[in-house]
């Protein structure tokens, strides 16, 4: 192992606990080859892994993170917190007077979050007897999570605690009020914060000047392909894809609008991904596009999708999302060297443009983006060098081995260091 760091700690949200944070499933391979014992920390009490791959040196803990009435009122005691108070002085020059309440709440609520989850981690590095000098400290989300490494820097300086930022936890325009928690605070505190996307990095550089500007990193995430990409249509027809959690804001409802307005025979539409509105958007889709053929895969596996990309020839990939950070599903899509459309939103152009796919206001008509899709499918002689493009910035941007080597060899740097 060298001069590398043996343990590490990763918190999750709920990974491996559930079925999200489906992008982990790829990175954990990395992480599991280069530490001894990694620790998976998540609010989750089930014990059902969903038949998740979960290395062998991965031990998973679960802490409570049930916030009665109680623990709310508790949180009040950070206003006695200097924490809470240096907040709101970085803060003052962007509150309106409406939001303070709603500010103040939000961070007493998030700091009480924190400082639970900490002194969970205190327990687990005494119960395992795990040294500082051969630790590292990974929250995967740049939220409560984060805090509570700072809150741990703070309080022992030998930790070496790094996070993530992906997209709903750094673009503060997502939020009400515009407000995410501490964000100067975790930043300056912790070792370092690599954002997936360089839209994420500038968007917490210009939260305030007193950022220190070098404790921000862009790292991207990545996904495996082993296959060769499809890049001649050999087929007739059409199959565009989709792939996200069926909520609101990744608006696969928009998307049925937009096929509604698509006239082309032999147009097929296969979406993958789960949600709480699924049983809604296959009305929907029943209603308005029973003249296409149509289907909701529900949940795969990353290894099943890519394989199902490798079978079939997908013309088109659409992602017409609200918001984003830099989807995984966009990178998974141009490993199979597939064209993609997709909404102008937070990093996405900074993997989709006009020589791999199709970048659109987030804003354009339905009819509109129908003529525009359907136009381009017809257009077979334009669609190859898309596919082409789309594989080469997959290889060269998004490939998982080089980018998690990369981000590894930034831990292993940084840790030996300090």
């Amino acid at each position: 192992m060298g001069d590398k760091r043996k343990n590490l700690i990763l918190l999750t949200d709920n990974y491996p606990l559930s079925l999200g944070e489906f992008f982990l499933e790829i990175e954990i391979k990395y992480l599991a080859r280069h530490f001894e014992d990694i620790f998976i920390i998540c609010s989750s009490k089930s014990e059902n892994t969903f038949g998740r791959y979960v290395p062998k040196n991965c031990t998973i803990l679960h802490y409570e993170l049930d916030f009665s009435f109680v623990e709310k009122l508790i949180s009040i005691k950070g206003l006695f917190n200097k924490i809470i108070w240096d907040e709101l002085d970085n803060l003052k020059f962007r509150i309106k007077p409406t939001d303070i309440y709603h500010i103040l709440k939000v961070a007493l609520i998030e700091l009480r979050k924190a400082q639970k989850l900490s002194g969970f981690l205190h327990q687990v590095v005494k119960e395992n007897n795990l040294s500082p000098k051969e630790l590292i400290f990974y929250s995967y989300w740049h939220d409560y999570k984060a805090l509570s490494l700072s809150l741990m820097k703070q309080e022992n300086s030998h930790y070496f605690c790094v996070a993530r930022g992906h997209g709903w936890d750094i673009f503060s325009e997502r939020h009400r009020s515009s407000y995410l928690p501490f964000k100067i605070f975790i930043i300056n505190t912790l070792n370092k914060t690599f954002s997936i996307s360089s839209a994420g990095k500038d968007a917490l550089k210009e939260l305030n000047v007193v950022i220190e500007q070098d404790k921000i990193e862009v790292s991207r995430l990545g996904t495996n392909n082993e296959f060769k990409p499809n890049l001649k249509k050999s087929t007739k027809g059409y199959i565009v894809c989709s792939c996200s959690n069926l909520i609101g804001l990744k608006r696969v409802d928009l998307l049925i609008k937009v096929i509604s307005c698509i006239k082309l025979e032999n147009f097929q539409w296969i979406h993958f991904g789960d949600g709480p509105l699924r049983m809604e958007l296959e009305e929907l889709a029943a209603k308005h596009i029973n003249f296409v053929k149509f289907k909701f895969f529900g949940y795969i596996k990353n290894s099943e999708l890519i394989r199902f990309y490798n079978e079939n020839f997908i013309d088109l990939f659409i992602n017409l999302s609200q918001y984003e950070g830099i989807p995984v599903s966009i990178m998974e899509a141009q490993s199979a060297g597939i064209p993609v459309l997709a909404t102008d939103v937070g990093g996405v152009s900074e993997i989709v443009n006009d020589e791999n796919g199709f970048l659109v206001h987030p804003d354009i008509k339905p009819a509109n983006l129908a003529h525009k899709i359907r136009e381009s499918l017809i257009l077979e002689s334009s669609m190859e060098p898309r596919r082409r493009a789309s594989y080469l910035n997959w290889q060269i941007n998004y490939n998982a081995t080089k980018n998690y080597d990369y981000f590894l060899a930034q831990l292993n740097r940084l840790s030996c260091a300090q």
